[in-house]
């Protein structure tokens, strides 16, 4: 017969479910001893009335309980300690098999998570490449609207300013029409002012007070005859100043031509017309010193 060796869990809970039964017998054993049943006396007496008196209650005797004896439990016996059996091949193989599946469904839960948290990693990205590619697109396109509201304002400011230019340009030259109008107008009717000052007795008297005061001045040659006629050209300042002289013509020598030229630079200053307009800066005179 094979030896098994014994469980002291078992073994002391056995002991201690034997005790416990062997006490609870002890308990309801009746330990009290049989006595005689005393035999009632007679007695006569007569029933009398008291008031206000009460009998009291007598208490009930009581009988003393037995004492209960126990007896001591029985000593549990200290645990033996044995060897454990050798394991068995084939529960540890079943557990080494079952571990390994446990592994592998564990690496396969942790591979279908990990496949999950990428799919959704990419669908994240995806939707991330779409949105920043969306508002990358947004953002182009607002630039372009900006762009292109700049150019229009930029066309339609140059346009404004091409025809601001030629409203300026035509009013330039409407002025400046205008103004060559007005100064025609002016220099004709100076010019017209002029040839009638020229033509006036003004005129003869300013030439015939400057031809007196340039015989005045005059040295005739030993040359000079009778019947000179010459003609001198003159450039002046507007006080009479003389800057040249020079003649043009004459019916006399060079020696003639001579004298008649130092005689308009020793008269100088020349006399002045007391009309502006018959002051010209070159002025031409007859020298006529007869006549």
């Amino acid at each position: 017969m094979k030896y098994r060796p014994v469980n002291p869990v078992s073994f002391s809970l056995a002991v201690l479910l034997h005790a416990a039964v062997f006490a609870g017998f002890l308990l309801g054993l009746n330990w009290q001893t049989s006595r005689p049943v005393a035999t009632p006396l007679v007695i006569k007496a007569s029933l009398t009335t008291i008031p206000d008196v009460v009998a009291a209650p007598r208490e009930p005797v009581r009988e003393p309980e037995p004492e209960a004896t126990e007896e001591p439990p029985e000593p549990i016996p200290e645990p033996v300690e044995t060897e454990p059996p050798p394991p068995d091949p084939a529960i540890e193989e079943r557990r080494r098999l079952e571990a390994e599946k446990r592994e592998q469904d564990r690496l396969r839960e942790e591979r279908r998570l990990q496949e999950i948290r990428e799919r959704e990693e990419a669908a994240e990205r995806q939707r991330a490449e779409e949105e920043a590619r969306r508002r990358a697109e947004e953002e182009a396109e607002r630039k372009r609207r900006e762009e292109a509201e700049l150019e229009e304002r930029r066309r339609q400011a140059e346009l404004e300013r091409q025809r601001e230019i030629e409203r300026q340009r035509a009013e330039n030259e409407r002025l400046r029409r205008e103004e060559d109008a007005r100064m025609r107008a002016a220099a004709i009717a100076a010019e017209e002012e002029r040839t009638a000052a020229r033509n006036s007795d003004e005129m003869t008297a300013y030439l015939f007070a400057l031809q007196q005061k340039v015989v005045r001045n005059w040295s005739p040659p030993p040359s000079a005859a009778e019947g000179l006629d010459c003609e001198v050209r003159v450039r002046q300042t507007p006080r009479g100043e003389v800057i040249d002289a020079r003649v043009i013509s004459c019916n006399g020598d060079a020696a003639v031509e001579r004298s008649i030229e130092a005689a308009v630079r020793r008269a100088s200053p020349l006399p002045v017309p007391q009309n502006s307009l018959l002051f010209e800066p070159t002025v031409i005179f007859a020298f006529r010193p007869d006549g």
